[in-house]
């Protein structure tokens, strides 16, 4: 090849090449090393070379010199990655030429400047690093303390899942905000998704639709049947066609509901002439993918009520409030402190007399009781005096 105005890309393939064939006497790979080493240094080490036989115009020599330096800047190199500490005395040059004995003294110094302006900047970094990371120590342990109140508060309100880690991203559950995630109900467990792998998995559902329900084949006609998706927080579980799409629609236009419920329609049955993307037979659950309310724990979804009317609840003891739960058929309120048992059960004042029958149907009617019409005022009394 030329040696006139050599490049750095010149230079690299003659390097690698001889590199390759010493690595059989060094029984180590030097190419891996060479290729593992920083771009940063990979690029300076290239540099000096290229420069240096510019400079002393390397296409003038004969090639075994030529072979001869080649090999002297590979071994170079390599030992100041490995051995920093050796000197140039180290290494035996009797057998060389005056001319290559010169050029590999400069290469080599070149070198070790190289490597000590690369040290130096290492610990500059570093330090650089470490007064960073000294100034910025308040606000990243703020920030710390902040993201472990946050799962610690995440933590309480996730607690209802059954699922400890997202489907989608493996995440930790109590990792997510609770604003940040789906609930979908299945029979008595609650299962919990990132709203994004939500979205995700109505739109993979398409490519894992399966076909069921088939009418009976008719010659020459194409098999009719119906399609349901796959809802993938349980095995064997599917939703009909027209819920899927409803879903997928609501999804396209961000609409917001973040509870659902699986509720069982029926079975579908792949025994006629069963079309699906893998392999299935036998029976599977399809359900309905409802928008629900259920509350995320066992106790009843709370209703505010007035500072006045919690002021007044005070002088109740806590067993008058028990038995008013008791009657209004509220369960595990045997655990709950006066405060919650006043928010939950909303004992009656039996002193107001002084409210008309008609103010108290249209408390009944405002709570949504029914059969309020028949009642006397004692047993609206009772009932709608909230």
């Amino acid at each position: 090849m030329s040696w006139e105005n050599i490049t750095i890309e010149d230079l690299e393939e003659p390097i690698f090449d001889t590199a390759e064939n010493m690595s059989r006497g060094y029984a180590t790979d030097i190419v891996k090393l060479f290729r593992d080493m920083g771009k940063k240094n990979w690029k300076i080490f290239l540099t000096i070379g290229a420069e240096l036989l510019n400079e002393i115009s390397f296409d003038n020599w004969n090639d075994q010199d030529q072979a001869h330096m080649i090999e002297l800047m590979v071994v170079v190199m390599y030992l100041s990655l490995t051995r920093p500490e050796l000197k140039i005395t180290d290494l035996q040059t009797d057998s060389l030429s005056q001319k290559v004995l010169n050029s590999l003294a400069t290469f080599f110094f070149k070198i070790k400047q190289a490597n000590e302006r690369i040290r130096k900047q290492k610990i500059k970094d570093a330090k650089e690093k470490h007064k960073k990371q000294q100034e910025t120590a308040r606000e990243r342990a703020l920030a710390a303390i902040k993201i472990q109140k946050e799962k610690e508060k995440n933590r309480k309100k996730n607690k209802f899942c059954k699922n400890e880690t997202e489907f989608f991203t493996m995440e930790d559950i109590e990792d997510i905000p609770t604003e940040e995630l789906t609930f979908i109900k299945f029979n008595e467990s609650i299962f919990c998704l990132d709203n994004g792998s939500y979205v995700n998995m109505l739109k993979h559902s398409d490519s894992q639709k399966v076909r069921g329900d088939c009418k009976p084949p008719i010659l020459n006609r194409p098999l009719q049947c119906k399609n349901f998706y796959p809802i993938n927080i349980g095995s064997n579980v599917f939703i009909n066609e027209k819920n899927y799409k409803k879903r997928l629609k609501e999804t396209k236009n961000k609409k917001q509901k973040r509870k659902f419920i699986l509720k069982n329609k029926k079975r579908i049955n792949f025994t006629t002439g069963l079309h699906i993307v893998s392999q299935k037979t036998g029976w599977d659950d399809v359900y309905d993918l409802e928008p629900a309310n259920y509350p995320t724990n066992n106790i009843p979804s709370i209703q505010k009520i007035s500072k006045k009317k919690q002021e007044r609840m005070k002088n109740y003891t806590v067993k008058e409030l028990k038995a008013e739960c008791k009657r209004k058929g509220i369960k595990k309120y045997s655990k709950l402190k006066k405060a919650e048992l006043i928010l939950h059960c909303s004992v009656t004042d039996a002193k107001k007399k002084n409210i008309t029958v008609k103010e108290l149907r249209q408390q009944c009617k405002k709570l949504k009781i029914k059969g309020y019409s028949k009642w006397k005022k004692a047993e609206l009394m009772k009932n709608c005096n909230k």
